[in-house]
């Protein structure tokens, strides 16, 4: 057996202290818990827009077509008025 250190919020280690066997309680809930994991979709945990960003990070840009791209939104946005744009 060896030693490893769980933190756990203050009501739940008060609980587990006053079990009989603490230790092995501990222990079979670990391993249960163990026994019955799925495996976690990649980015489990990690907020949708986090994720988004991750993906766009990691793709490559937009190479050659970089120029077009940005004369275009220039354009656009030249053109482009919200109505409090206008007079």
């Amino acid at each position: 057996m060896s030693a490893f250190t769980i933190l756990f919020p203050d009501e739940i280690s008060e609980q587990v202290s006053r079990l009989p066997n603490p230790h092995e309680f501990v222990s079979r809930a670990v391993a249960d818990a163990l026994r019955h994991q799925t495996s976690e979709p990649t980015g489990a945990g990690i907020p949708k827009w986090a994720q988004v960003v991750t993906r766009i990070e990691s793709q490559p840009g937009l190479g050659e077509h970089a120029g077009n791209f940005e004369r275009s939104r220039k354009e656009f946005r030249r053109s482009f008025r919200f109505k409090h744009d206008e007079p």
